[in-house]
């Protein structure tokens, strides 16, 4: 299911450091954008969904941050974090867990079924207004549960800047996977906002595996590790972090949307 070679795409080795260069350089102008903050939730995360000793109290932390500093309920409602956390440890989510899936499994074409049982079963996790889903909600909670699949979604930068910028590849892509969405697009949460974060999810897909990821992850890990040491961060990496591609790709994003065009 995976395209060709994109040697045009931010992701690929020759161009993902330009890309990620430029989220650094942008990444204090926003809030949310301190990879220290990410690395502490990534630890809590890791934390609370560990298969063998799940623990309830690290996520808490983690929903408090979300609910708190980065406002995931604001102009609506959400669910509370027992019922979150529950929802996250079900059987459809777990089917989702970074053990069994990421960004490169999902290039395969296989799995998108299991996704969309996922992305479905924490669609109400924040309530809008005309029964609408928050792609961004969702997407938030997902991402910290498994950071290897899950780039986070908003409309400020991916709707609103990266979705105009990237229109054309975002149409191949969606044409390439119309087969599975066909199937998908007559539940009644698809075109409430859930099939649009589904599709930027396989272009994520997509992008990842049509270059040479591992050298691709390698850069990632180092320059993202040069931020760390920017922030004077005192701990250490995320112990998966050549894994974490969805972290990748949604820096990559940000900074290719973001990048100050060459003179």
């Amino acid at each position: 299911m995976s395209p060709e070679c994109d040697r045009h795409c931010f992701f690929h080795p020759d161009l993902i450091r330009a890309a990620l260069e430029s989220y650094a350089r942008h990444r204090s102008r926003s809030r949310g954008w301190w990879v220290s903050e990410k690395v502490r939730l990534y630890a809590l995360a890791e934390a609370a969904f560990d298969r063998d000793d799940p623990r309830e109290d690290a996520f808490g932390q983690v929903y408090d941050t979300l609910r708190a500093y980065w406002q995931i309920f604001r102009n609506g409602s959400g669910w509370s974090a027992r019922r979150t956390f529950r929802v996250l440890m079900s059987p459809p989510c777990r089917a989702c867990s970074p053990e069994r899936l990421d960004l490169l499994r999902l290039a395969r074409g296989r799995d998108v079924p299991t996704v969309w049982q996922c992305l479905r079963a924490m669609s109400g996790v924040k309530t809008l207004p005309a029964h609408n889903v928050s792609a961004m909600a969702v997407s938030k909670f997902l991402h910290f549960f498994n950071p290897t699949l899950f780039p986070i979604y908003d409309r400020a930068v991916v709707r609103n800047r990266a979705f105009p910028r990237f229109r054309s590849r975002i149409a191949t892509s969606r044409e390439r996977w119309r087969d599975p969405l066909r199937l998908l697009e007559t539940d009644r949460v698809y075109d409430a906002g859930l099939g649009e974060y589904l599709h930027y999810l396989l272009w994520a897909a997509d992008c990842v595996s049509s270059v040479d990821s591992r050298r691709s992850m390698t850069l990632f890990a180092e320059m993202f590790s040069d931020m760390l040491r920017a922030e004077n961060f005192p701990g250490t990496v995320p112990r998966r972090l050549t894994a974490y591609f969805a972290t990748a790709f949604e820096f990559a994003m940000v900074g290719a949307v973001t990048q100050e065009p060459t003179p």
